[in-house]
């Protein structure tokens, strides 16, 4: 395949077309996609990607992406140095299968990323380690249009059919936080 210089290797397993440049969201597409790594972007840039962060610039904000604890990202996409940074989040707090996303498209590109509901409970979870109170006070001032019904059961008729929003469980009986500082 690559002897006739038709594709170029990010790494292994993964590879581009000769002369295509890819970013973060290409690459959390593959992810997605291709590898059905569960690892949504999400807190601030969820937030971000959707405009309730005009004070704050996407462009130099690391992308947070929330995974299960466990969830271990490819060599290529960890060692690719992205035009920003792109850290990855492990806890047990959201590992009820109803994750709480939904399709954004960004850059051309359709992404799962977090629910405003599930961010702002990410953006707390970050809350003092890696989040600060003023930034995330800041962000939770400007929802204005959350959803009551969300967090939501699965077997809820306002849910029924909608396939891009999938409910959170809140029932905090099933969180355990887990040590962030070393992510």
């Amino acid at each position: 395949m690559g002897s006739e210089g038709w594709l170029k290797q990010l790494g292994h397993g993964a590879y581009l077309r000769t002369g295509s440049t890819v970013d973060w969201p290409g690459a959390v597409y593959a992810l997605q996609a291709q590898l059905g790594l569960n690892a949504p972007p999400g807190a601030i840039t969820a937030f971000a990607i959707r405009g309730y962060t005009q004070n704050v610039a996407l462009g130099g904000r690391e992308i947070i992406l929330f995974g299960n604890a466990g969830t271990k990202l490819p060599v290529w996409f960890a060692s690719h140095p992205w035009s920003q940074l792109v850290t990855l989040v492990t806890t047990n707090v959201f590992t009820k299968p109803n994750k709480a996303t939904s399709m954004v498209k960004f850059e051309g590109i359709e992404l799962e990323f977090a629910t405003l509901e599930r961010a702002a409970f990410e953006i707390m979870y970050l809350v003092p380690k890696r989040q600060s109170y003023e930034q995330a006070l800041q962000v939770m001032e400007s929802l204005t249009s959350l959803r009551p019904q969300v967090p939501a059961r699965p077997e809820d008729p306002a849910m029924a059919g909608n396939e891009k929003a999938r409910p959170l469980d809140t029932n905090p009986g099933d969180y355990t936080r887990a040590d962030i500082g070393d992510c």
